[in-house]
């Protein structure tokens, strides 16, 4: 699965602001019909429905070639020529694994939609998000990674360690699933202190964990993949990085990831919510 970028020239809407009485997710969307869309004067595609949003707020409405009569109650919106990412409806849950895979990194202030109607009923639904390119950006493919075995070999040791997988049919289920379904999170199964292992747990803040792992240099590393297409990307990997620049680029692939080191006598998780004492972070020593 490959991000689509392409170029696009000015992107001219004139539409109705979206409000609470319209949910742009219903599946009439296709079909919103307006009055005042209906004086919009010399526009292009008329097929399709346009939603285009910036800090400012959001409208739907039509795509036009140049900015003529301005119906009242339409508002005007631009978006500007560029370099943008091209995503179908159906690609939207793999988004984050997929700019990981690339130098490409997302605009988040404006961006733009559109959805047409097809003669079977179907629609076309693609989002344009606004992209630049940097050589510096943090590309999954190229983060090196140990060995395949002994990546799988390093990482069910590490597992055995600091996770909590047979005490119980129900961590049992949670480790069986998370295995042959992808389903879950890992850091569900991290030990609590008072464990027969030995494990020292203890939550910190954000900038502890960042203290902490500075003092490592270079960690290992794996993360939890947001889709299907970005959990059998990391499947069985191990990866090696400065921890410094991981610090610096985790967000880009993901925000569920588990640092250490091949002395496996502690690791640092990061989670994307909060464990039973309101910690993110959480640290797991051997005691």
């Amino acid at each position: 699965m490959r991000l689509d970028i392409c170029k696009l020239d000015e992107v001219i809407v004139i539409g109705v602001p979206e409000d609470l009485d319209f949910d742009s997710h219903d599946d009439d969307y296709a079909q919103f019909y307006n009055p005042r869309l209906t004086e919009i004067q010399h526009v292009l595609e008329p097929e399709k429905i346009f939603e285009v949003w910036d800090l400012q707020g959001t409208i739907i409405g039509k795509r036009v070639s140049y900015i003529g009569h301005i119906p009242d109650g339409c508002f005007v919106k631009k978006i500007p020529a560029g370099d943008y990412a091209k995503l179908h409806s159906s690609e939207l849950d793999y988004t984050l694994d997929m700019f990981a895979r690339t130098n490409y990194i997302e605009e988040m202030s404006y961006g733009f939609s559109t959805k047409a109607a097809e003669k079977n009923g179907n629609k076309q639904e693609f989002s344009y998000r606004p992209v630049q390119y940097r050589p510096d950006a943090v590309n999954t493919r190229t983060i090196p990674s140990l060995e395949k075995e002994r990546s799988k070999s390093l990482k069910e040791r590490y597992v055995s360690i600091f996770f909590d997988t047979e005490s119980c049919s129900f961590r049992r289920f949670l480790y069986k699933r998370y295995v042959s379904q992808d389903r879950g999170c890992l850091w569900e199964l991290a030990r609590f202190n008072n464990n027969d292992k030995g494990i020292i747990r203890e939550g910190l803040s954000k900038n502890e964990a960042a203290t902490f792992l500075l003092q490592k240099g270079e960690v290992l590393v794996f993360w939890e993949g947001y889709s299907t297409f970005g959990k059998e990307m990391i499947r069985d990997k191990v990866m090696k990085m400065d921890a410094k620049h991981l610090l610096e680029n985790y967000t880009r692939f993901t925000l569920d990831m588990y640092i250490f080191d091949e002395s496996l006598t502690w690791t640092v998780i990061f989670q994307h919510e909060r464990d039973e004492d309101g910690f993110k972070h959480i640290l797991l020593r051997v005691g």
